[in-house]
Protein backbone atom coordinates (compact mmCIF):
# COMPACT_ATOMS: atom_id res chain seq x y z
CA UNK A 1 0.00 0.00 0.00
CA UNK A 2 1.48 3.55 -0.49
CA UNK A 3 1.04 4.76 3.02
CA UNK A 4 3.60 3.24 5.00
CA UNK A 5 3.70 5.22 8.08
CA UNK A 6 1.35 7.73 10.44
CA UNK A 7 2.78 9.67 13.30
CA UNK A 8 0.90 11.52 15.53
CA UNK A 9 2.72 14.88 17.13
CA UNK A 10 0.78 15.62 19.80
CA UNK A 11 2.72 19.17 20.17
CA UNK A 12 4.72 18.69 23.57
CA UNK A 13 7.45 16.72 25.11
CA UNK A 14 8.51 14.98 21.29
CA UNK A 15 5.43 13.16 22.50
CA UNK A 16 4.24 10.85 19.36
CA UNK A 17 1.54 8.42 18.59
CA UNK A 18 2.09 5.72 15.88
CA UNK A 19 5.86 6.16 13.89
CA UNK A 20 5.68 2.39 12.99
CA UNK A 21 6.20 1.76 9.74
CA UNK A 22 3.44 -0.49 8.14
CA UNK A 23 0.92 -0.84 5.31
CA UNK A 24 -2.06 1.06 5.82
CA UNK A 25 -5.01 1.01 3.96
CA UNK A 26 -7.18 4.32 2.63
CA UNK A 27 -9.91 5.32 5.31
CA UNK A 28 -12.65 6.65 3.29
CA UNK A 29 -16.08 7.50 3.51
CA UNK A 30 -17.04 4.97 0.91
CA UNK A 31 -14.60 2.30 -1.21
CA UNK A 32 -15.36 -0.11 -3.59
CA UNK A 33 -16.83 -2.90 -2.60
CA UNK A 34 -17.72 -6.28 -5.67
CA UNK A 35 -18.47 -3.44 -7.73
CA UNK A 36 -16.71 0.28 -8.86
CA UNK A 37 -17.90 3.23 -6.49
CA UNK A 38 -18.50 6.67 -7.47
CA UNK A 39 -15.48 9.55 -7.40
CA UNK A 40 -15.71 13.30 -8.23
CA UNK A 41 -15.04 13.79 -12.11
CA UNK A 42 -11.82 16.01 -10.71
CA UNK A 43 -10.36 13.64 -8.43
CA UNK A 44 -11.46 9.88 -8.90
CA UNK A 45 -9.55 9.38 -5.40
CA UNK A 46 -12.73 11.13 -4.03
CA UNK A 47 -15.43 9.11 -3.51
CA UNK A 48 -19.05 10.36 -3.18
CA UNK A 49 -22.81 9.61 -3.28
CA UNK A 50 -24.19 12.65 -5.02
CA UNK A 51 -23.18 15.64 -7.19
CA UNK A 52 -23.11 18.16 -4.00
CA UNK A 53 -20.51 16.11 -2.33
CA UNK A 54 -18.23 17.09 -5.17
CA UNK A 55 -19.20 20.53 -6.15
CA UNK A 56 -19.11 21.95 -2.27
CA UNK A 57 -14.91 20.86 -2.86
CA UNK A 58 -14.48 22.12 -6.03
CA UNK A 59 -14.58 18.90 -7.63
CA UNK A 60 -16.92 18.66 -10.31
CA UNK A 61 -19.67 16.56 -10.11
CA UNK A 62 -19.93 12.55 -8.78
CA UNK A 63 -19.38 10.63 -12.06
CA UNK A 64 -20.70 7.09 -12.45
CA UNK A 65 -18.70 4.29 -10.92
CA UNK A 66 -15.45 4.10 -11.59
CA UNK A 67 -12.61 1.56 -10.64
CA UNK A 68 -9.36 2.92 -9.34
CA UNK A 69 -6.65 1.32 -7.06
CA UNK A 70 -7.01 3.47 -4.43
CA UNK A 71 -10.79 2.55 -4.03
CA UNK A 72 -10.39 -0.88 -4.34
CA UNK A 73 -11.48 -3.39 -1.18
CA UNK A 74 -7.02 -3.90 -1.48
CA UNK A 75 -6.62 -0.80 -0.74
CA UNK A 76 -9.73 1.47 1.25
CA UNK A 77 -11.34 0.48 4.25
CA UNK A 78 -14.07 2.32 5.35
CA UNK A 79 -13.93 4.45 8.30
CA UNK A 80 -11.01 6.84 9.85
CA UNK A 81 -7.36 6.18 10.79
CA UNK A 82 -7.75 6.69 14.94
CA UNK A 83 -4.97 7.90 17.18
CA UNK A 84 -5.79 8.77 21.19
CA UNK A 85 -3.88 10.95 23.26
CA UNK A 86 -4.31 12.90 26.45
CA UNK A 87 -3.31 16.97 27.37
CA UNK A 88 -3.01 17.88 31.20
CA UNK A 89 -2.47 21.32 32.45
CA UNK A 90 0.84 21.65 33.69
CA UNK A 91 1.82 25.20 35.76
CA UNK A 92 5.65 24.50 34.56
CA UNK A 93 4.86 24.13 31.42
CA UNK A 94 6.07 27.56 29.99
CA UNK A 95 5.66 26.78 26.43
CA UNK A 96 2.40 25.99 26.02
CA UNK A 97 0.50 26.30 29.69
CA UNK A 98 1.51 30.15 29.90
CA UNK A 99 -1.61 31.86 28.61
CA UNK A 100 -4.59 33.79 30.26
CA UNK A 101 -7.71 34.55 28.72
CA UNK A 102 -7.73 38.60 27.54
CA UNK A 103 -3.95 39.23 28.47
CA UNK A 104 -1.63 36.92 25.91
CA UNK A 105 -3.12 34.31 23.51
CA UNK A 106 -1.46 31.90 20.73
CA UNK A 107 -1.91 32.86 17.25
CA UNK A 108 -5.56 32.51 15.97
CA UNK A 109 -7.14 32.64 19.20
CA UNK A 110 -9.69 35.72 20.81
CA UNK A 111 -10.33 36.10 24.52
CA UNK A 112 -14.36 36.23 22.52
CA UNK A 113 -13.72 32.42 21.80
CA UNK A 114 -12.44 31.14 24.80
CA UNK A 115 -15.04 33.10 26.61
CA UNK A 116 -17.63 31.67 24.42
CA UNK A 117 -15.81 27.79 25.27
CA UNK A 118 -16.85 28.77 28.82
CA UNK A 119 -13.40 30.27 30.05
CA UNK A 120 -13.30 33.39 32.12
CA UNK A 121 -10.87 36.39 31.48
CA UNK A 122 -8.09 35.74 33.46
CA UNK A 123 -8.59 31.94 33.46
CA UNK A 124 -4.83 30.22 32.74
CA UNK A 125 -4.92 27.58 30.12
CA UNK A 126 -2.40 25.58 27.49
CA UNK A 127 -2.45 25.69 24.04
CA UNK A 128 -1.12 23.19 22.16
CA UNK A 129 -1.52 21.97 18.40
CA UNK A 130 -0.65 18.67 16.87
CA UNK A 131 -0.16 17.72 13.67
CA UNK A 132 -0.16 14.60 11.42
CA UNK A 133 2.60 13.28 9.18
CA UNK A 134 1.86 10.31 7.06
CA UNK A 135 5.01 9.09 4.79
CA UNK A 136 4.78 7.14 1.42
CA UNK A 137 5.93 4.63 -0.08
CA UNK A 138 8.09 6.42 -1.82
CA UNK A 139 9.72 8.61 0.85
CA UNK A 140 7.39 11.63 0.17
CA UNK A 141 5.31 12.89 3.50
CA UNK A 142 3.00 15.62 4.02
CA UNK A 143 4.01 19.11 4.95
CA UNK A 144 5.68 22.23 3.48
CA UNK A 145 9.37 21.21 2.64
CA UNK A 146 9.49 22.06 -0.50
CA UNK A 147 6.83 24.41 -1.76
CA UNK A 148 7.75 23.78 -5.38
CA UNK A 149 7.66 20.25 -4.78
CA UNK A 150 4.19 19.73 -2.85
CA UNK A 151 5.36 18.11 0.24
CA UNK A 152 8.25 16.58 1.73
CA UNK A 153 11.06 14.20 0.87
CA UNK A 154 13.14 12.13 2.95
CA UNK A 155 15.63 10.02 1.12
CA UNK A 156 16.65 6.32 2.45
CA UNK A 157 20.28 7.42 1.48
CA UNK A 158 21.92 7.92 4.50
CA UNK A 159 25.00 9.94 2.32
CA UNK A 160 21.85 12.48 0.92
CA UNK A 161 20.98 15.93 2.70
CA UNK A 162 17.20 14.43 2.67
CA UNK A 163 17.87 11.58 4.64
CA UNK A 164 15.11 10.97 7.31
CA UNK A 165 13.73 14.86 6.69
CA UNK A 166 10.32 13.20 6.89
CA UNK A 167 11.01 11.33 10.26
CA UNK A 168 14.14 12.92 12.38
CA UNK A 169 13.29 15.93 14.40
CA UNK A 170 16.95 17.29 14.45
CA UNK A 171 16.44 17.85 10.74
CA UNK A 172 15.52 22.00 10.40
CA UNK A 173 13.23 20.63 7.72
CA UNK A 174 11.84 18.70 10.34
CA UNK A 175 9.28 21.83 12.04
CA UNK A 176 7.31 22.15 8.12
CA UNK A 177 6.96 18.30 8.06
CA UNK A 178 3.17 17.48 8.55
CA UNK A 179 -0.24 18.69 8.34
CA UNK A 180 -0.86 20.61 11.57
CA UNK A 181 -4.64 20.78 13.23
CA UNK A 182 -6.55 24.08 11.77
CA UNK A 183 -7.37 25.11 15.59
CA UNK A 184 -5.78 24.60 19.09
CA UNK A 185 -6.50 21.69 21.63
CA UNK A 186 -7.04 24.17 25.13
CA UNK A 187 -6.50 22.81 28.17
CA UNK A 188 -8.13 25.20 31.00
CA UNK A 189 -6.78 25.36 34.75
CA UNK A 190 -9.00 23.71 36.97
CA UNK A 191 -10.25 25.53 39.59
Amino acid sequence: MPIRNITVDWGFDNRITGGNPGKFKNKKTRCSTNRAASSCANNVNVTCSNDVECTNNGLGACSGAVVSFGNSPDACEKGFHEFFGSYNFQPDDTTHCNYKVGTNNPAGITAAQLTSNGLSFGDRYCAFKPRVIIIDNWGWCNGTCDAAAGGCWGDEDPLSRDHNKCSDSSKPEYARVGTPFAGWVIVAEQK
